[in-house]
C-alpha cells in the first residue's frame, strides 16, 4: 500500500533520462511509461492548453502595487504563513531553497530566500510575488500541479514542462481548510536540481498543516468576536453539512447538541449562501415543544469562502412560543447552564486514563477546587463536565471562562460582574458576572494561566471569602462556586516567573489531576478512532466508515502533538475526503511531520523564533509599533497581540 509519500521518495534521478523523456514528448509526443502519474497527467494537460515548451519566465499576472492589494485581501494568510516560512526556511539546513506561499490559483504571494545569489536567479525566471505559477501560466511545477492534484507534488529537473525550469527542483504542498477540505493555497520549496534531496517533505507538510489549522482557528475567532458581548445567550457553530460543530453551554441547555443534525426547517439552506441575512425569526424543536426564537446569522467565512454560520438565539419580545412556558423558560434561561458529558463521556482503558478518572470520580464529591495539569487538546474540559455532572452540584449550573480571551480591562466584570455606570458602554443596569451565573454550580476556569495578573488577586479574595463585589460596586454578594481550573502550562514555572501568583497557585491546586497526552496512552487510539468514526460518519450522512490497517498504523504511529482534538480533527477529514466506507493512508493528514513529528522543544523553538522577530522588528523601529508591524508585515492590532502574547508590554 502506498503512502502519501511513497510517489516522491525518488531515488537518484539522472539528468539524462529526464531530459530523453521529456525530448521525446517535445518531438515526438511519445510519453515514457516511466514517468511518474502526476508529471504525466500534467504534461498532457499542458499540452493540450498550449503551454510553450520554449518558456523560461512565468507571466505576470499583476504588478507588485497591485499584488500589494491582493495582500491585504489575503493579510490573514501571509500573517500566519510567514514566520512559518521564516521557520521552514531555517530547520532546512542550508541557504539553497526558496520558500514560497501561493494563493489557491498558483499567484504567488510570499517568497522567503536568504542567498542573495539564489534571489537573484529565482527573480529571472519571475519567481516573485505576482507571478503566475499555475500550470496554464509556467506548465508542469511544484505550485501549479499542486492546485490541480491537491496532493504533495515534487518536480525534478526536466520533469518541468517548460524548458526554462529544467535547471530546478521544487516540492509543494497544498494548505487546505482543515474542517471543509477547502484549498487555501500553496506552500513550495524550490532549490537547484542538484539539491532536491536536500527537501524536508514532512517538514513541508507540517507547515503547510499548521498554517491552514492557525487559519481555520483565527477564522472562527473572528467569527466569534462579534458576538463576544452577547455570548450570555445561546450561540452555535453551523456548518455547510447543518451540522453543529460546537455550541455553548446555553445553547445545549436550549436543547442544541454539538455533533448533531438541526431539524429541517425553511430557510436553512439559505444561511449557506455567504450573505449576511441579519436577524429573522426561525422555529427551532427544544425539548418538550417548538419554541419561537430569533436567530441571529453570521456567516462563517474565510477569504470569500462559505464554511458556515454562526447562529446566535434570542427570545422573542413578545414572547410567544408554542411550548409550555416553564419549558421555554427553562430552554432559554441565561443561567440555566448544564453539562451533557459524564465520566462515561472519557473513552479509555490504559492505566494512566483509568487513573484520572478514578481521581476525578473521587474528587466530584467534595467541595476543594480542582485543577486540572494537561498538554492542550488532552480533555480537560471534558473532565471539568464529568467532574461537575457526577457530583452534589449536578443540577445546578456549569459555566466555562476561557481565561485566554479575557480582555485584561473587562476581565473584572466578566468574572465577577459590574453595576449600572461602572464604566463607558456598560449596560444600563449592570451585568451579572460569570461566578454568579454559577451560584449553586460550578465554574471553569480554563487557560487560568492566562488571568491577568490584578485579576488574580480579585480571584483570590473569592475563594477566600466566597463573596463577590461588582466592578462599580460597594456590596459583596455571597457565593457558593465550585471552581475547576485548568492549564497547558507549567504554573510552577509561571509563579517562579511572577506571572502568576503563589497563594493563588495553592490555593486552586488542593486536588491535582494531570491527564496524561495521547503518546503515553496510544493503547487506547483505536478505541478512540471507532467513536470519532461513528460520529463522523452520522454527522455526514455515511452508513460506516473504517480504517485499513495501514490506515491505523499510522495514526498509532503518530506522536500526536496535539493529542484528543488533534486525533478528532484528523479523522473528520480523513471520513470528509474518502469517497467511501474505508479509510486509506492517503486519507489522513497529519497535523506534524509524519516521521519527526515536532516535540515539545520544537514547538518551543518555533515560539522563540517568532518572539525574536518581532523583538527585532521593535528594535529596529526603535520601539514604533506602528512601524515594526509594517515591517513584518501584520496590522497594528495584531502586533499588539504578538507583544502581549510574548509578554513585551
Amino acid at each position: 500500500m502506498n503512502t502519501p509519500f511513497s510517489d516522491h521518495q525518488l531515488s537518484t534521478v539522472q539528468t539524462g533520462e529526464q531530459v530523453n523523456r521529456w525530448e521525446a514528448w517535445v518531438k515526438d509526443g511519445i510519453l515514457d511509461p516511466k514517468l511518474r502519474k502526476p508529471i504525466k497527467s500534467s504534461w498532457e494537460r499542458c499540452k493540450s492548453i498550449g503551454v510553450a515548451f520554449s518558456t523560461d519566465a512565468a507571466p505576470i499576472r499583476m504588478k507588485r502595487a497591485e499584488v500589494q492589494h491582493i495582500s491585504s485581501f489575503y493579510r490573514e494568510m501571509i500573517e500566519v504563513a510567514l514566520p512559518i516560512m521564516r521557520y521552514v526556511q531555517r530547520e532546512h539546513g542550508s541557504d539553497q531553497a526558496v520558500v514560497t506561499l501561493s494563493d489557491h490559483t498558483g499567484l504567488l504571494l510570499q517568497v522567503t530566500v536568504d542567498n542573495d545569489d539564489l534571489l537573484k536567479h529565482v527573480k529571472h525566471r519571475h519567481f516573485f510575488e505576482g507571478a503566475d505559477w499555475s500550470e496554464s501560466g509556467a506548465g508542469t511545477n511544484a505550485v501549479g500541479t499542486a492546485v490541480i492534484e491537491k496532493h504533495l507534488v515534487r518536480v525534478i529537473g526536466a520533469e518541468h514542462y517548460c524548458a526554462g525550469w529544467h535547471e530546478w527542483a521544487c516540492s509543494a504542498v497544498p494548505i487546505f481548510e482543515p474542517l471543509t477540505g477547502t484549498l487555501l493555497g500553496v506552500l513550495d520549496i524550490t532549490s537547484r536540481r542538484q539539491w532536491y534531496e536536500t527537501h524536508n517533505l514532512p517538514l513541508i507538510q507540517w507547515a503547510a498543516n499548521r498554517i491552514g489549522q492557525d487559519l481555520h482557528k483565527n477564522a472562527i475567532s473572528d467569527a466569534f468576536f462579534g458576538l463576544v458581548q452577547e455570548l450570555d445567550k445561546p450561540a452555535f457553530l453551523l456548518n455547510r453539512h447543518l451540522y453543529v460543530t460546537w455550541a455553548n453551554a446555553q445553547a445545549m441547555a436550549a436543547g442544541i447538541r454539538s455533533g448533531e443534525q438541526l431539524p429541517a426547517v425553511d430557510g436553512h439552506p439559505a444561511l449557506l449562501t455567504g450573505q449576511d441575512h441579519g436577524t429573522y425569526v426561525q422555529e427551532f424543536r427544544l425539548g418538550e415543544g417548538d419554541v419561537r426564537t430569533l436567530l441571529k446569522v453570521i456567516p462563517y467565512r474565510l477569504w470569500g469562502l462559505d464554511l458556515g454560520v454562526l447562529c446566535l438565539m434570542m427570545p422573542t419580545s413578545g414572547g410567544k412560543s408554542t411550548a409550555k412556558s416553564s419549558s421555554k423558560s427553562k430552554a432559554m434561561s441565561p443561567v440555566d447552564w448544564t453539562t451533557h458529558y459524564t465520566m462515561d463521556s472519557i473513552i479509555g482503558r490504559t492505566p494512566l486514563i483509568l487513573e484520572a478518572k478514578r481521581l476525578a470520580h473521587k474528587a466530584a464529591n467534595l467541595s476543594a477546587p480542582v485543577f486540572l495539569a494537561g498538554e492542550s487538546g488532552t480533555g480537560k474540559e471534558l473532565f471539568a463536565h464529568a467532574i461537575h455532572a457526577s457530583g452534589p452540584r449536578r443540577s445546578g449550573p456549569f459555566v466555562t471562562v476561557n481565561c485566554g480571551t479575557l480582555q485584561r480591562e473587562l476581565a473584572a466584570s466578566e468574572l465577577f460582574g459590574y453595576e449600572e455606570g461602572a464604566f463607558t458602554g456598560a449596560k444600563k443596569h449592570g451585568q451579572r458576572g460569570k461566578f454568579l451565573l454559577a451560584d449553586k454550580g460550578t465554574i471553569f476556569l480554563d487557560e487560568i494561566a492566562e488571568l491577568p495578573i490584578d485579576c488574580q488577586s480579585l480571584l483570590l479574595r473569592v475563594l477566600e471569602e466566597r463573596r463577590v463585589v461588582p466592578v462599580g460596586g460597594t456590596r459583596p454578594i455571597h457565593v457558593d462556586v465550585r471552581v475547576i481550573t485548568a492549564t497547558h502550562k507549567n504554573l510552577d514555572q509561571e509563579v517562579q516567573s511572577g506571572r502568576f501568583r503563589k497563594d493563588l497557585f495553592y490555593r486552586l491546586s488542593a486536588l491535582w489531576i494531570r491527564l496524561p497526552s495521547l503518546r503515553e496512552r496510544s493503547e487506547d487510539i483505536p478505541l478512540l478512532v471507532d467513536t470519532f468514526l461513528r460520529q463522523f460518519a452520522k454527522e455526514m450522512g455515511r452508513t460506516s466508515v473504517r480504517l485499513s490497517p495501514e490506515a491505523m498504523q499510522r495514526l498509532t504511529e503518530h506522536s500526536w502533538p496535539g493529542n484528543i482534538r488533534e486525533l478528532k480533527n484528523v479523522l473528520q477529514r480523513a471520513v470528509f475526503l474518502c469517497d467511501g466506507n474505508v479509510i486509506e493512508p492517503r486519507h489522513i493528514c497529519l497535523a506534524g511531520p509524519f516521521e519527526n513529528a515536532p516535540s515539545v522543544d520544537t514547538a518551543k523553538k518555533r515560539r522563540s523564533i517568532h518572539r525574536s522577530l518581532v523583538e527585532q522588528a521593535l528594535r529596529e523601529s526603535g520601539g514604533n509599533v506602528t512601524e515594526a508591524a509594517q515591517t513584518l508585515g501584520i496590522s497594528r492590532a495584531t502586533m499588539y497581540r504578538k507583544m502581549k502574547l510574548f509578554n513585551l508590554i
